[in-house]
Order: structure tokens, then C-alpha cells, then sequence
């Protein structure tokens, strides 16, 4: 047998990368591929490896977030699924992992799942912060959330935390 590999170097990407200012692990088999985003020339765009190796990025490996005034303001990790937040909303990632029985190629993709659409992280600067496997955001009102359920896939899984304190949040 002859084993095949076809590579072209993007020059393009790599500017666009550069500009990224955050990243999480995530995803396969060990959470290897590095998801970064955080460039203010497309800031509803998140880039990820392929493979486990962090300094492959093909070009067709970026996901949109949102709208582009929205841009991708945190990312945690929840058992096995990314939550990523804009200003306006929260999205699950999945890992899904396939192999073509007759080929034996092992694909690895991220399907992406909107969840909420009117509470998202709204600091971009400030990161969403995992406490007992839970990730807690702040939203545009200064109001802080708890995401309380591992499956999440609606508004209910988003918990508010802050009502007691919420006065003085408002001010801040």
C-alpha cells in the first residue's frame, strides 16, 4: 500500500492566527486539538488543529460564532463538551469521532449547537471560570450564571447566582 499526503502551506491563516489572544485544549480522544480565538478582525471566528498537533491549522478548520458584531467572548469545558459564549449567546461543541468501515479513516468533527440566545458572557478580557465542573459567566446586565447541567442543550441549564447581590453588580 501507498499512503498519500497532501499539503499546502497557508500563508493566509497565519496572520489571522497570530492575532488570536485566547485558546483552550479540547476535543479526539484527549482533548488535543487547540481551539483559539480572540482576533479583532474576525472576532466571531474560532480556529482549531487537526490531530493533536497545535501548529497544523488547515484553512477549512475555523468555526463561526455568532454574528461578527458578536464576537467569541469564553470558552469552558463541561465533561465532554465545549461551552463557548458571545456577548449574545452560548453554543455546545461535541467531539464526534467516525471511522469509514471500509476505508478504516478516523475523521474527527465539531458539531455546534446553539443554545441560548439572549444571555451570553459579556467580557470578553474576563474569563469563564470552571468551579465543581460547572462554568460561571457574567452577562451584559452584570449578572453571573451558573451552566448547572453536564448535557447542556437549552436556557435551563443556565442558573442565575447573582439575584441577592445584583444591586451592587450593576454598578460595576
Amino acid at each position: 500500500n501507498v499512503e498519500i499526503t497532501y499539503y499546502v502551506h497557508n500563508i493566509m491563516i497565519r496572520p489571522k492566527l497570530n492575532k488570536c489572544r485566547h485558546g483552550i485544549f479540547f476535543g479526539g480522544n484527549q482533548d488535543a486539538d487547540l481551539f483559539i480565538w480572540g482576533n479583532p478582525d474576525d472576532k466571531n471566528k474560532i480556529y482549531y488543529t487537526y490531530g493533536g498537533d497545535v501548529e497544523f491549522f488547515p484553512a477549512t478548520n475555523y468555526l463561526n460564532i455568532g454574528t461578527s458584531e458578536s464576537g467569541v467572548t469564553g470558552a469552558a469545558i463541561q465533561n465532554n463538551t465545549l461551552a463557548l459564549f458571545t456577548d449574545q449567546g452560548i453554543y455546545s461543541l461535541k467531539t464526534s469521532i467516525n471511522t469509514n468501515s471500509e476505508s478504516l479513516v478516523t475523521t474527527v468533527t465539531y458539531p455546534l449547537t446553539y443554545v441560548k440566545d439572549d444571555r451570553g458572557h459579556a467580557y470578553p478580557n474576563c474569563d469563564v471560570k470552571v468551579i465543581n465542573n460547572n462554568p460561571f459567566f457574567i452577562s451584559k446586565d452584570n449578572s453571573i450564571w451558573e451552566l448547572t447541567v453536564s448535557t447542556f442543550r437549552d436556557d435551563r441549564a443556565a442558573k442565575l447566582i447573582s439575584e441577592r447581590v445584583q444591586e451592587a453588580l450593576k454598578g460595576m
